[in-house]
């Protein structure tokens, strides 16, 4: 959901800005661990569970 909000461009400013920092951690941290990552595959439902967060991934990236 988080996600959604922020590509319908609901955050901007200080908030945007902390928004997609706090996803991109949260994102990374799914991804580096295999146990995490197994249990956001089995959350798969639909086709389009994850649609928002693949369209996130796909256009923001994290600053270092």
């Amino acid at each position: 959901m988080a996600c959604a909000i922020y590509l319908d461009g609901q955050m901007s400013g200080r908030t945007g800005l902390l928004a997609k920092n706090l996803i991109c951690d949260f994102l990374n941290m799914i991804n580096a661990d295999s146990d995490l990552r197994e249990e956001m595959e089995k959350a798969i439902h639909a086709e389009d569970t994850f649609t928002n967060i693949r369209d996130f991934r796909a256009k923001v990236k994290r600053d270092a």
